[in-house]
């Protein structure tokens, strides 16, 4: 792990894959959609726990809290993933099997999904970069709860595939 004073910067990467699905020339048919959304909410998931283990990891002179931050994490992710995410993704999903035909990349997701994933990376953005007055074991925490919902329900995208 890096000393504070030499992490290299932590670059926002989700405002680039908007790009790069806005400007991708093709289209992709409703199937590669679902791949493509279970591979961005999987991605974002891995990203935001890495981040949120990094902090509880800078902070273990905390002793327990770190603990109790990682398991609150885990179980927030777990819920907030059952009672929203997964709905969320369900409802994506029965978007996309309605589709005729191939549409273009940034159509992965309605607007309303599109909200949501601003939302979550402003919020790690935020935490991640300091402003929002947190301890390092809180936005550990925090980080690890919104990774960990992201990825569980990101497998939701598979079993509908």
């Amino acid at each position: 792990m890096y000393p504070r004073a030499m992490r290299p910067p932590q670059v926002p990467v989700m405002p680039f894959v908007v790009l790069a699905l806005v400007l991708w020339p093709g289209a992709l048919a409703p199937r590669r959609l679902k791949q493509l959304a279970f591979a961005i909410w999987l991605a974002g998931g891995l990203v935001l726990c890495s981040f949120g283990l990094m902090r509880l990891n800078e902070a273990r002179s905390a002793g327990a809290g770190v603990w109790l931050a990682l398991v609150l994490g885990l179980a927030v992710g777990c819920v907030k993933s059952i009672l929203i995410l997964v709905a969320t993704s369900r409802r994506n999903i029965a978007r996309l099997d309605a589709l005729a035909g191939p549409l273009r990349p940034i159509r992965v997701y309605d607007g309303r999904s599109w909200a949501v994933i601003g939302v979550m990376t402003a919020v790690a953005v935020a935490l991640n970069l300091g402003w929002i007055p947190l301890s390092l074991v809180a936005r550990g925490g925090v980080n690890v709860a919104i990774g960990t919902a992201l990825i569980l329900s990101s497998f939701t995208y598979l079993s509908h595939g």
